[in-house]
């Protein structure tokens, strides 16, 4: 997760760091109620790439498990990362935004250092919510390689269940750059403040409601006992499907695998012995869930930063959304992965 020198911080480890472990569930905005925002002018924060080790100052807080094999980012990647959070946060969706993304040794008194390292876990590693004081400086490491390997291990078995005619490089290259840009915003959503959603036990039976694997329930059970509600507040209402779910990013495979195969199936590219009913193949539900536009926000986490940052008045009309996914999930996505041997092999 993320560093705990940060105003918002949701874990606390030795050297005031916290690790994400890129399955992360959040609310409309779970903050905590000492809270220490980004005060800098028009809530600009200031990125930079990491081109090797030379550029980390002691300033820079870092994740424990990022802090030993710290180097740059690929060039393509860089981009990637840019345009992912520049979709999601903006000064007129989110108040709080992001800016620079050049290299560190070229970027004067940077906030936000970004750099790759060899995690044991998917996603990234970073630093949450504002410094405390001018002395120092928050990070994400990210972990690019995860992906790509993890979605190919998972689709072949799909493939050769169903006899997908697909390019399975090609397919799972696809899935790997839309599911690695997920954990990357989750951590800037924490950079602006955001705790994990799933701290908020009064919601509990809603994300079990809505866990098409049935994993969700352990893996919260793991996270680390000091991500607690205590000392928070809930700005606005509860959003089951915020960016900083564990649910939002737990979900996201199996939701692509549903796709691939609704679009196999449409272009007549697999064999099946039997018909995907279409109310499965569902395409603008299962876009909106996966956010194929690029913007790895939720509705609730715009306008619960805009509150944060912009003190505007929150309408919750998004809530109705939410409403029709969680039956979408509940009535039509869960008993059809129940029903198919070769998804309950993929769970993790």
């Amino acid at each position: 997760m993320l560093t705990c020198p940060m105003v918002f911080a949701l874990r606390a480890f030795a050297l005031c760091s916290l690790l994400f472990y890129a399955l992360s569930q959040a609310h409309a905005g779970v903050i905590d109620q000492d809270v220490r925002l980004w005060v800098k002018p028009r809530h600009e924060v200031i990125t930079c790439f990491i081109e090797s080790r030379r550029d980390l100052t002691p300033k820079v807080m870092m994740a424990r498990e990022a802090s030993h094999n710290v180097r740059g980012v690929a060039a393509e990647m860089r981009a990637q990362i840019q345009s992912a959070v520049e979709k999601s946060f903006s000064p007129s969706s989110t108040g709080i935004y992001f800016s620079g993304w050049r290299s560190c040794g070229e970027t004067s008194n940077p906030d936000i250092y970004i750099g790759e390292a060899d995690l044991s876990v998917a996603g990234a590693a970073g630093s949450i919510g504002a410094p405390i004081g001018k002395k120092t400086a928050s990070s994400i490491m990210i972990s690019t390689g995860y992906f790509q390997k993890r979605v190919l291990e998972r689709l072949r078995p799909v493939i050769s269940a169903y006899q997908l005619q697909i390019d399975e490089d090609k397919v799972s290259l696809e899935i790997a750059r839309t599911m690695g840009m997920k954990p990357i915003v989750h951590e800037f959503g924490h950079l602006a403040g955001l705790r994990h959603e799933h701290i908020i036990s009064a919601h509990y039976s809603e994300m079990l409601e809505a866990d098409l694997n049935g994993k969700i329930e352990h893996l919260v059970r793991l996270n680390d006992p000091t991500d607690s509600e205590a000392n928070t507040k809930l700005v606005g209402a509860y959003d089951l499907f915020s960016s900083m779910s564990y649910l939002f990013i737990r979900n996201d495979f199996t939701m692509h695998l549903i796709r691939v195969l609704c679009v196999a199936q449409n272009q007549q590219k697999a064999t099946l012995s039997f018909t995907l009913d279409p109310a499965v193949c569902n395409f603008p539900l299962l876009d909106s869930f996966l956010n194929l536009n690029g913007d790895d926000l939720s509705l609730g986490d715009h306008e619960a930063l805009r509150s944060i940052y912009l003190n505007e008045a929150m309408k919750l009309d998004w809530l109705k959304d939410n409403d029709l996914k969680l039956n979408f999930i509940k009535n039509t996505l869960k008993p059809f992965v129940q029903s198919q041997p070769a998804f309950q092999a993929n769970v993790e």
